[in-house]
């Protein structure tokens, strides 16, 4: 049992003891000084939430993305705008890691998750959170108290846990043999979740057999410093029926984490002894008794064990000597006497307890029985408590006074009586009272009231003031008989307080007696309407009021009379009565006047007079603005009189209130403040006046109508509270003008934008309130003129045939901000070769005028002839500038390529002879016509089998040179068998001119070869020799070839 309540104890302590902080925390937090009117956010708090625990006075936190709740609190009179800004230092100074953009009103606390990307491992680190107020929007009264720190922070990863409380039992305890069940509790010491088992064993002392005690794996999850983790319960369990004599308990707890390298933490080793002898001693039940009262204890002592056993019963209580509460000695059971209690029996002892009527609420004792086996020697014990109950009752007294006893009080007529009463607890235990009040008769149109129906809890001997509060009717004519409120009339009022809790009731009665009055009775007979806008535009703001005044009483018949006068009401010195509110001006109030008739009466009791207030506006000096402020008028006024025929009575004088409202009219004027110059591009400031001409202080709004390609700013959006005249009576000019404010239009044109015109931006002023728009004027903007042009291409090439006209398009572009007229020329650098000109009709104008609106172009003509002299192969340049009054302003350079023209004049001898084999010379004088230098090979486009050759290559000819002469070789086949060159074949040879930079034919003229007659015979067979008769003819065969080119005829 001891060991279960320290269990207990502990698991409540512990998670309060790992709420406090021990890590150093720098809090600069705290208000300086008392509640500023101004903004003044502080950091109250900075507390880590995620994986996170404390080594040895160091925070340290798990490697990841952390959570950092921060507490912030306004502790100044305004709202607050800024960023609360997380901070990290890892070694280079701090540097932001999280932002929230806040906005805070006057004090209210918040709480702000922020996060910290803490994945690099280290140590020496810190975390700090900064207030940073907007001052555009808000204010910080106090700086000081802006950050909050947390410093020395390390970075890793931590698997570890620890045991708090345990079940096991103590070195020396004697454990029955049976079933054990326990647990040990353990909870993570680390920032990483752990699983953590027991590993324990029971070692015989005498045979070292050995028994295993059964655990289960607890899971602990890692805490923070925010909020540590909640305990685990690892539970625990053997079977100890067959275990005898003495053991050894011990081991360890196994702890493992995601990195899974365990660790173990020793379980303190301890002996214990196994019996079969077992009791269990079960506690009567604690109990609340009244003061005087007796209760009787029964204490249940179980022998659970497998043989009856002898015990001592022994009664101790925490009562004072001689005073004791338990009517029973102390040794119940002694040695010489035990208690026997038998195997599986229970017993039940008694302990009669008397508590004393002196006894105080609450005093309690506590009674302990002590029980030992005989046999074992173990010890048992068990306590209850017994608690004295209370005494409830009250008493209530009057705390007021009156000639007659306490026990009276007078009421008048329509004022409410509050009487005061004591309620004292004369009990002995706090309680609560039901309050109820009432009259003791009939009393319909009286109202009895206490605000307190049911009290706080009172301590014995404390008091309350407990107010009953009466009204009755007021005094009006007729008076009716049930109202109960003739003069000296008793009625008799009771109040009663009961205990919540139950006991006697405590009451008091009071006699309230009704005195006699007479009073003036001042009614308004409808109130005036509000005057409305239009009423106070066409001045309809005058009122006349009807009221009506009637002398009242509750004296019964009484015909005497009374002067009444009728006067506005004195107050604070102003004997108009009259008040306007809001008086912005303070003398708003002077522009009205009031007036009563008739200002005086005679009235008897009941009898009723009438009569008229005139109420009219004065404008008096302020004829330029004659209305009424926006606000409320009211005028007050009261009956008196001397009251010298009503002695012995309370006699009373009324007033009554006139009050209508002026409504607001919301008029504005906005007046432009000349014109304003500037360059196009930049910024133009410009002063326009807002003046408020309502009735009433008002709010406006100021907007403009944009401009495309404008930058427009105002300088005041919004206009709060801008007084109007009326706020100033009297007017004086110059005196005081806060009812105009200044402001300015700050407009930054386009580049583009004319200096040609007066540009206009329409400005408007809203009602912030409504929305409504009360007024518009331009601000006016003239530009200087900016004379700036571009001539587009900046730079080209156009290319043109030889002898032709080309007409170049350039465009002008006017990028300055005015229509302007330009002077455009033409810069020729090559007039030789190429002519220039404006128009095209041939002529040459080389200087015009060209007109171009701002932001336009136009398209600027140049007509470009090449001349005869102008050649491919050389670039020609010409210039179009562009100026205004002799200042260039841009130009536009051409470069001009004519195109190529190839032109070779041959001059050669055209026909030639040649026979079969020979080589014709052919020289030729080459001439360039064309417009460029040329780079050539020449060339014969021979017949197949023919062969050709120049004496020179890559010839450069200028063109209009002399030429250039090369000579070619052609040469032709030889004559052999089976082929012939046929004589006077006349044989067309193309010569052709390449230009080998562009691998092109330039030129190509044509020869004639005519092939001259080759005789010539073959003798293909004959005879070696002839044998030849004298005398005798012989014929021979000869075989003859013509090898030659030509027929021929042969003669032997």
């Amino acid at each position: 049992m001891r060991r279960a309540a320290v269990l207990i104890a502990m698991l409540f302590i512990l998670p309060l003891l790992a709420h406090t902080p021990a890590y150093s925390v720098d809090s600069r937090a705290q208000s300086t000084s008392g509640r500023s009117l101004e903004a003044d956010v502080a950091v109250t708090g900075i507390n880590i939430t995620t994986p996170s625990v404390m080594v040895g006075g160091t925070p340290t936190l798990a490697p990841q993305t952390h959570i950092i709740r921060v507490n912030i609190l306004n502790l100044g009179g305004s709202s607050a705008d800024g960023n609360l800004t997380l901070e990290a230092n890892t070694g280079s100074g701090y540097a932001e890691v999280d932002v929230r953009t806040v906005s805070i009103n006057s004090g209210q606390q918040e709480v702000h998750l922020l996060y910290w990307d803490a994945t690099t491992v280290g140590t020496g680190f810190g975390l700090k959170a900064v207030w940073d107020v907007n001052l555009s929007t808000s204010t910080d009264s106090d700086s000081g108290n802006d950050e909050m720190a947390i410093t020395g922070i390390s970075v890793m990863a931590v698997e570890d846990a620890a045991p708090i409380a345990d079940s096991l039992p103590d070195n020396g305890d004697t454990l029955a043999r049976a079933q054990w069940v326990g647990g040990i509790t353990v909870v993570n010491t680390g920032n990483q979740p752990v699983n953590v088992t027991a590993q324990l064993t029971l070692t015989s002392t005498s045979t070292a057999a050995q028994t295993q005690v059964i655990s289960t794996t607890a899971t602990a999850p890692s805490g923070s410093l925010a909020n540590p983790p909640d305990p685990q319960n690892i539970s625990l369990s053997f079977d100890g029926t067959s275990l005898e004599g003495t053991y050894t308990l011990a081991g360890s707890l196994l702890i493992t984490g995601p990195s899974g390298t365990p660790s173990t933490v020793t379980i303190e080793s301890r002996t214990v002894s196994f019996i079969a002898l077992r009791a269990t001693l079960i506690a009567a039940s604690n109990r609340n008794i009244d003061p005087g009262g007796v209760t009787t204890l029964n204490f249940i002592l179980q022998n659970s064990g497998d043989e009856g056993d002898n015990f001592t019963v022994t009664q101790s209580n925490t009562s004072s000597p001689g005073e004791y509460w338990a009517n029973i000695s102390a040794g119940i059971h002694t040695e010489d006497d035990p208690l026997f209690v038998d195997s599986g029996e229970t017993v039940a002892i008694q302990v009669p307890v008397e508590i004393p009527s002196t006894a105080a609420m609450s005093e309690s004792v506590r009674i302990t029985i002590t029980v030992q086996s005989l046999a074992a020697g173990y010890v048992l014990d068990a306590s209850s408590i017994v608690m004295a109950g209370g005494l409830y009752q009250s008493e209530i007294t009057q705390n007021h006074s009156h000639d007659l006893g306490a026990e009276y009080a007078n009421i008048t007529p329509g004022d409410p009586l509050t009487l005061d009463y004591t309620l004292k607890n004369t009990g002995t235990a706090p309680a609560q009272f039901q309050i109820f009040v009432a009259s003791t008769q009939s009393v319909p149109y009286w109202t009895i009231h206490s605000p307190v129906t049911l009290t706080d809890v009172m301590i014995a001997n404390e008091t309350r003031t407990i107010p009953v509060t009466i009204t009755t009717p007021t005094l009006q004519m007729p008076l009716n008989p049930a109202w109960n409120i003739e003069a000296g009339l008793q009625i008799q009022i009771g109040i009663q307080a009961i205990p919540v809790e139950g006991g006697l009731p405590s009451s008091n009665l009071t006699m309230i007696i009704v005195d006699g009055m007479v009073e003036m009775d001042l009614e308004i007979l409808g109130q005036p309407r509000d005057v409305s806008v239009d009423e106070l535009l066409s001045g309809s703001s005058d009122r006349y009021v009807d009221f009506q005044v009637q002398m009242v009483h509750n004296l019964g018949s009484n015909n005497s009379q009374a002067q009444v006068t009728l006067a506005p009401t004195v107050a604070s010195g102003d004997t108009t009565g009259i008040t306007f509110t809001p008086d912005v001006s303070g003398k708003e109030n002077e522009r009205f006047y009031a007036s009563i008739t008739p200002s005086t009466m005679d009235l008897s009791p009941g009898e009723i007079g009438y009569g008229v207030v005139s109420i009219t506006h004065q404008h008096k000096s302020s004829q330029s603005h004659p209305y009424p402020a926006a606000g409320r008028f009211t005028f007050d006024f009261t009956t008196t009189s001397d009251w010298g025929d009503f002695n012995g009575t309370l006699s009373q004088d009324d007033s009554a209130e006139i009050t209508y409202r002026v409504e607001k009219f919301r008029a504005a004027e906005l007046a432009s403040g000349g014109i304003f110059t500037g360059d196009p591009g930049t910024a133009i400031p410009a002063t326009m006046s807002l003046k408020n001409t309502g009735n009433d202080a008002d709010n406006f709004s100021i907007g403009f109508l944009p401009i495309e390609g404008w930058d427009i700013q105002v300088s005041k959006p919004a206009v709060n509270a801008l007084k109007s005249r009326t706020n100033l009576y009297p007017f004086v000019e110059g005196h005081d003008d806060s009812d105009v404010t200044s402001f300015t239009i700050t407009a930054t044109p386009p580049s583009t934008a004319s200096a040609d015109e007066t540009h206009e931006i329409w400005v408007y002023a809203n009602s912030t309130d409504t929305g409504e728009l009360l007024s518009y004027a331009p601000a006016y903007f003239q530009l200087t003129e900016l004379v700036s042009a571009e001539l587009s291409p900046a730079n080209a090439t156009a290319v043109l045939d030889r002898l032709g006209q080309t007409t170049i398009m350039i465009l002008l572009n006017n990028s300055g901000n005015s229509n302007k007229t330009f002077d455009l020329t033409l810069d020729n650098h090559n007039p030789l070769n190429i002519r220039l000109s404006f128009a095209d009709d041939g002529t040459v104008v080389l200087s015009k005028t060209q007109t171009v609106a701002p932001a336009s172009q136009a398209i600027v003509r140049v007509y470009a002839l090449a001349g005869t002299t102008a050649r491919a192969d050389d670039v020609n340049k010409f210039e179009v500038v562009v100026s205004s009054n002799g200042t260039e302003l841009d130009r536009s350079g051409i470069n001009v390529q004519v195109n190529p023209f190839h032109f070779i004049i041959f001059k050669m001898n055209e026909e030639y002879n040649a026979i079969p084999g020979g080589t014709i010379q052919v020289p030729i004088l080459l001439e360039n016509s064309g417009n460029l230098l040329e780079v050539v090979n020449v060339s014969a486009l021979a017949p197949v089998g023919w062969n050709q050759s120049a004496n020179d290559s890559a010839i450069a000819i200028e063109p209009g040179a002399e030429g250039a002469w090369v000579k070619l070789s052609i040469t032709l086949p030889p004559l052999e068998a089976g082929e012939s060159l046929a004589a006077d074949k006349v044989f067309e040879i193309p010569i052709q001119v390449l230009n080998i930079s562009d691998n092109i034919v330039i030129g190509s003229s044509n020869i004639t070869v005519t092939i001259l007659p080759v005789f010539a015979l073959n003798v293909l067979a004959q005879p070696d020799r002839i044998a030849v008769l004298p005398n005798s003819d012989r014929s021979v065969q000869y075989e003859i070839q013509n090898v030659g080119n030509a027929p021929m005829t042969i003669s032997f």
